[in-house]
């Protein structure tokens, strides 16, 4: 009979600390020292120190090398390891809903432009809205191209455009938070324009001949 390892002990399951940044969760940067040891800093100020050591302040990630973190990090706490553990497995239950938190955050563009916001205090309002005439006049036209599509090739073709544009806001994004100081301002702008196109992006990918397409803001 095949040796059956042993289930994990519950001294291998220690609680994550509530201010570690979703970046160092994932070990992209080290841990940020604890506040009584970094001058009184607040937990946003010691992750923005870490954020100026990444590519693009934090924006410009490899996806696949943290997909692949992600799967270490969640083998470590899985909660079908901890089956009737009591305490901890509720430990378990809660890191790993908190790992698919961040790690839903920095693998998509837009929320992770979302989280940098937050992190800078600048977060996106319920009330804000695009701001540049030009764009959010091609957005409506993309809209209503889509709206009216006919056949997969005009999908394609909306597809294609809107593709290019969110590639554009990622480059600007990138920009904007790497720059020294982050550029807050336009960060925020590129980031309500990228939730104009992530909905076109959804409603063109649900596309189905013969049915309208409702897109929202």
């Amino acid at each position: 009979m095949p040796h059956m390892p042993h289930p994990p002990s519950t001294r291998s399951l220690v609680p994550i600390p509530t201010d570690v940044s979703y970046y160092s969760l994932f070990d992209l940067t080290p841990p940020s020292p604890a506040a009584d040891s970094a001058g009184g800093q607040s937990n946003q100020e010691r992750i923005r120190r870490e954020l100026s050591a990444l590519e693009g302040g934090g924006y410009v990630l490899d996806t696949r090398d943290l997909r692949s973190r992600f799967f270490k990090r969640q083998q470590g706490c899985h909660p079908d390891s901890y089956t009737g553990q009591g305490k901890v497995y509720e430990l378990a239950l809660d890191q790993s809903s908190f790992i698919n938190k961040a790690y839903s955050a920095l693998a998509d563009p837009l929320s992770r432009a979302q989280y940098l916001l937050e992190i800078y205090g600048n977060p996106i309002g319920e009330t804000d809205s695009l701001d540049d005439p030009a764009l959010l006049m091609e957005v409506m036209e993309a809209r209503e191209e889509l709206e009216d599509a006919e056949t997969e090739e005009e999908v394609e073709r909306v597809k294609v455009s809107n593709a290019e544009h969110i590639q554009t806001a990622m480059q600007g994004l990138a920009r904007a938070f790497g720059s020294d100081p982050p550029d807050l301002g336009r960060a925020k702008s590129l980031a309500i324009e990228m939730q104009y196109l992530k909905n076109l992006e959804r409603a063109a990918r649900e596309w189905q001949p013969g049915k309208r397409v409702q897109v929202v803001h």
